[in-house]
């Protein structure tokens, strides 16, 4: 105890000495400070202008714009006074800018997908899945696909996309000649694709990790890595996700909200044709709603192909739809788009080609 006593009253003895020290420190940190006020505020424009002062009240107007001025120089990180603009005109050229950037890199859409003579046998299975497909879409619309299970229809999806290449034909652009082959690098360019239960795929722990797990890492892909962040807000804004923070865990959200991160994904890359295979399948009443609701939206931007057994939903916002037989055959099937919904009984006896 008497040696605790000892330390504490040295202790005390020397606090006048370290607080000497320190205020002499801040007395030298606020002299520093001012005297690089005074040298920023005296570069700036602003004191450039102000004429000599020689009276006393001219003094005292030159003190207070010099003090006017250097307030303005520490508020604004350096910038002269009366040349910043407003917190909300630098947001909306912030916003412009990007807005700039992202029209320029958005692909044009003054061309449509075509499919002419496609056929395709998987290798080493010697059975032909699609004979002479023959197909053509406008630049914007939905497009539905409809039929049996084992016609061919998700195999179209993956040929398109440039998952796979076909063993015939012909898969361009109208924007390209329509006798040349686009190769599948080329089509996985301009084709996003969203698998059937698209939540099975995903790689990544949370909603950032899973968009950009496939952004290109090579420092020669810089640009295309500063388009598609540019286009990520948009993207989540446009499937109602902008509300999501991007740190929450994958497994969290709910199907519908999965069903739209995998549709984020693909708007991110902003293809031209966007193609979903049975985006409705497992969802509930609601999630099956939203997804609806956002592929009338997505329809008016891009080209968007659907194969789906959902009919009655998809239906009332189906701009052009065709029947698919065995072999790849399709035939148009106008009274299934634009038709009001119907219960499922009616619609599947309707339709034969379930």
């Amino acid at each position: 105890m008497p040696g605790r006593l000892a330390r504490f009253k040295i202790s005390r003895s020397r606090r006048p000495a370290v607080d000497e020290t320190r205020a002499s420190s801040r007395a030298s940190y606020q002299t520093t400070a001012a005297s690089s006020l005074r040298a920023m505020a005296s570069r700036s424009p602003l004191a450039r202008s102000a004429p000599a002062c020689t009276s006393g009240r001219e003094h005292a107007i030159g003190a207070s714009a010099s003090a006017g001025a250097r307030r303005g120089v520490a508020a604004r990180g350096g910038r002269a006074a009366g040349f910043s603009r407003p917190p909300a005109a630098r947001l909306g050229a912030s916003r412009s800018r990007v807005r700039d950037l992202v029209a320029r890199a958005a692909v044009p859409r003054d061309g449509g997908l075509i499919v002419r003579d496609v056929e395709y046998t998987p290798v080493g299975s010697g059975v032909t899945v699609l004979e002479r497909v023959n197909l053509e879409l406008p630049p914007t619309g939905l497009n539905l696909i409809v039929g049996r299970s084992g016609f061919g229809k998700s195999t179209l999806l993956s040929l398109v996309s440039g998952l796979a290449e076909p063993t015939a034909g012909v898969i361009t652009f109208g924007d390209l000649d329509p006798d040349v082959h686009l190769p599948s690098p080329k089509r996985l360019d301009r084709v996003g694709l969203v698998f059937q239960f698209p939540e099975r795929h995903f790689l990544g722990k949370t909603v950032l990790q899973e968009l950009t797990f496939a952004w290109p890492q090579s420092p020669e892909a810089f640009d295309e890595r500063r388009r598609a962040a540019l286009r990520l807000q948009d993207a989540l804004e446009a499937v109602g996700m902008s509300n999501i923070p991007l740190d929450a865990p994958v497994r969290s959200l709910s199907g519908g909200y999965k069903r739209r991160l995998a549709l984020a994904i693909q708007l991110v890359r902003d293809p031209r044709v966007l193609c979903l295979d049975e985006p409705l399948a497992g969802l509930d009443w609601k999630a099956r709603a939203e997804v609806t609701r956002l592929l009338a939206r997505l329809r008016l931007e891009r080209a968007v192909v659907v194969v789906s057994h959902d009919v009655e939903e998809i239906s009332p916002i189906t701009d052009r739809a065709w029947r698919m037989f065995r072999g790849g055959e399709l035939r148009p099937a106008p009274e299934v788009a634009g038709a009001d919904a119907r219960p499922i009984g009616r619609a599947a006896g309707e339709f034969t080609s379930f």
